[in-house]
This record gives C-alpha cells, sequence and structure tokens, in this order.
C-alpha cells in the first residue's frame, strides 16, 4: 500500500517581505475578504468529529479553527489540490 503525502505548503512571512508587497497583499486580502469568510463558513466544522464539546470555550474554540481534512475538502473541490502522481508516472 502507497504511503500518503500530504501536500507541502510554503508559508511566508509577510514582515521580512518589502512594504509594496506587504500593502498589495493586504490590498488582496481585503479585496476578497467575503469570499475567505464564506468559504471558511462553509467548510469549517463540516467534517465529522468524534470529540464532544462540553462547554463554550470549547465551541467557540472549536468554530475558529479548521482541520486538515475540512481544508484538503475545500482544495479539492476548488480544483487546487495538488494532483498526486503514480509510481508508473515516474
Amino acid at each position: 500500500m502507497a504511503k500518503m503525502m500530504l501536500p507541502e505548503i510554503k508559508l511566508l512571512n509577510l514582515d521580512e517581505e518589502e512594504n509594496r508587497d506587504k500593502e498589495s497583499m493586504l490590498v488582496l486580502m481585503k479585496k476578497y475578504s467575503k469570499l475567505w469568510r464564506n468559504l471558511y463558513y462553509k467548510y469549517s466544522n463540516s467534517g465529522f468529529s468524534s470529540k464532544k464539546v462540553t462547554n463554550f470555550d470549547q465551541m467557540n474554540e472549536r468554530s475558529q479553527t479548521i482541520s486538515i481534512a475540512e481544508m484538503t475538502k475545500l482544495l479539492k473541490e476548488h480544483n487546487a489540490f495538488p494532483n498526486l502522481i503514480t509510481k508508473e508516472e515516474l
């Protein structure tokens, strides 16, 4: 059985970038803020979790995070998930 690998995600620290790059990213994020918010609310807590929520703090924490499975689902449904190759394609 082939071992599944998680996709590699490169994170950038915008504090180390030039001011024009930071400002451009802020404009882009602000322009698409409704899109990001709607995608987040659609996919957060969409997966099954066996953990029981016992108080409001846990419920709040759970609503403010998105799991790897939910992020993978979001990326796959919007054709942004990297395609994995088979051994034959190597």
